[in-house]
């Protein structure tokens, strides 16, 4: 193999496309069988040296259109992303490259949803539009600046229907809990303990919850 050659003497980052099939999660890559086997194999090749594992495109399969050829709604698309992210982060992958940055369609692939942070409206006088996406992507990451990922809370192993993931900074802790386990989760009731306060609630868009 490229491994065997020595491919990762030259190598920064090991970027996997982390797709999965219709029918599975995006925290499928949770699984033992998914990125924990590829940081094994990346590691028995490159010691002492520790490549990094990033993340590269969506991360979900171009048969996520629903029903025949339906596209996902944007509020769908958006969680999608920021569920695929999250796992991301939960993994420790340093790198994440979401595609496309507009909401391009494959017209000879009609299960391609176009997932992307812009429409595509390039020539507006205004510009491209940002989808809800981008929104969902732009609080994640306002959130969780400044922290990093310490642990699950619940559950543990990484196979249920709902996480709840803690990350820790020197100056705030936050807290993601999101539905998983499936394409179109339901909503659920879901109990933890909150280390401290204060505390403040917001979903997927910024808005603030109670």
């Amino acid at each position: 193999t490229c491994f065997q050659q020595g491919l990762l003497n030259y190598t920064d980052v090991v970027s996997p496309h982390p797709y999965f099939t219709p029918g599975e999660s995006p925290e499928i890559n949770f699984t033992a069988s998914r990125s924990p086997t590829l940081r094994t194999l990346v590691d028995s090749y490159s010691t002492p040296r520790t490549i990094p594992i990033g993340s590269r495109a969506l991360g979900v399969c171009h048969s996520w259109a629903g029903d025949g050829t339906l596209v996902r709604t944007q509020a769908q698309q958006a969680r999608d992303i920021t569920r695929s992210v999250l796992v991301d982060m939960v993994l420790r992958h340093p790198v994440r490259i979401i595609y496309t940055f507009n909401d391009w369609v494959d017209e000879g692939n009609p299960n391609f949803e176009g997932y992307g942070l812009f429409d595509s409206n390039m020539y507006a006088a205004d510009g491209p539009h940002p989808k809800l996406s981008y929104y969902s992507v732009k609080t994640l990451l306002q959130r969780l600046s400044g922290t990093q990922f310490l642990e699950m809370v619940r559950p543990s192993p990484y196979n249920a229907d709902y996480y709840v993931a803690f990350f820790n900074g020197p100056s705030k802790a936050v807290i993601a809990a999101w539905i998983g386990g499936s394409f179109n989760p339901d909503s659920r009731t879901i109990d933890f303990v909150v280390p401290s306060a204060p505390l403040e609630m917001v979903d997927e868009f910024g808005t603030g919850m109670t």
